[in-house]
């Protein structure tokens, strides 16, 4: 592996930072190097000349580090870029969600020249001089974006049989594709084996997840979704989702609790998690705090109104607020004329 004509992008910023790991890299082989302070422009540069190696910092001024890696990964000129993310947070759930986009490794601050250059080679060394098995299962990938379904299956297939490396990735791939045929049996055993494999593999948990919410199972739902949740649980639409089939397992206040974290983590989904949030309350009958939760999506929504009104006026009705149930009702009929359940509840209520 000649360093010298390795391609790489530093994104820190810190100047200090930038100056060291250039250094560090220099000393033991590496050419110039391309470096930006911010996530937009690293993404520029490592666009216009696909790079090697990007190594990023987690905290910059325009994005996070996890940011930048999904938009890398979105690329397909820099689909399969080896990727090292550096950061401040040790924490296991940090560290799981960045493998959940393909992180290729991972280094705490504080580091030692000695850690960065041992995690540049081992990255690089398994990027640039793949497997034969690793070499089927990219191929693979890239016959997937290309919408080649039967040629991918067949390169998951030697990508399995030539080497043991990442078999559970490679399960997962042969679900996601069999599921685009509708075949879902065989992507469901598919996913089993990629859990079987690795006990910590979150999209295979997801996926048995969506699989058994599309079913009707939802108990089977909140026990797949609870793994991976439990797993990687800094994702806010994975906690929307197990939130959504806690509600549908009927767990109201479990459905709560994942809808508040949703929040916590994507506030951008304010309108629809209070609404979500107001019909667990609704659930479990605390009905003056479900009402408050209804009022307040209200205040923000832009759209779809009608659902709110509608969902308020149920818990105003279980509070004995007939003239207050009756505004909203006539409120969402305003914003849907054709919202049958609406006018039917409307109806029940009687004149005013």
């Amino acid at each position: 592996m000649d360093k010298s004509t390795l391609k790489v992008v530093v994104v820190n910023g810190s100047q200090m930072l930038r100056t060291i790991i250039r250094d560090s890299l220099k000393k033991t082989g590496f050419g110039p190097m391309k470096s930006s302070e911010n996530g937009e422009t690293g993404l520029r540069l490592a666009a216009a000349d696909p790079p090697h190696l990007i190594i990023a910092d987690y905290s910059l001024a325009d994005m996070t580090g996890l940011e930048l890696l999904e938009k890398v990964r979105q690329n397909p000129r820099l689909a399969e870029t080896a990727f090292i993310l550096i950061s401040s947070e040790p924490e296991q759930c940090r560290v799981a969600l960045a493998a959940e986009h393909r992180v290729s490794a991972y280094i705490v601050k504080p580091f030692s020249n000695q850690t960065l250059i041992e995690k540049v080679n081992r990255v690089l060394e398994r990027t640039l001089t793949p497997s034969h098995g690793l070499t089927a299962y990219r191929s693979a990938n890239r016959l997937v974006r290309e919408g080649k379904v039967d040629e991918a299956l067949a390169q998951y297939r030697q990508a399995l049989g030539a080497t043991q490396y990442a078999m559970a990735a490679v399960y997962y791939r042969i679900g996601q594709v069999l599921e685009t045929c509708n075949r879902t049996d065989e992507a469901e055993t598919n996913y089993l084996s990629a859990v079987r494999r690795s006990n910590r593999y979150v999209e295979a948990f997801d996926a048995l997840g969506d699989l058994a919410d599309r079913r009707g199972s939802h108990h089977a739902a909140v026990e797949y979704l609870g793994q991976s949740t439990k797993i990687s649980p800094l994702n806010a639409a994975r906690q929307l989702k197990y939130g959504e089939s806690l509600l549908a397992a009927g767990d109201y206040s479990g459905a709560e609790k994942a809808y508040r974290a949703s929040l916590d983590l994507d506030p951008m989904q304010k309108t629809y998690l209070l609404n979500r949030m107001g019909i667990a309350m609704w659930r479990q009958k605390r009905l003056r705090e479900a009402k408050d939760c209804f009022l307040q999506a209200l205040d923000t929504a832009r759209e779809e109104k009608e659902t709110i009104h509608y969902n308020l006026a149920q818990c105003l009705i279980d509070l004995d607020d007939r003239s207050s149930a009756r505004h909203h009702l006539e409120k969402a009929l305003e914003h849907k004329e054709d919202f049958p359940e609406a006018r039917v509840l409307l109806s029940k209520l009687g004149p005013a």
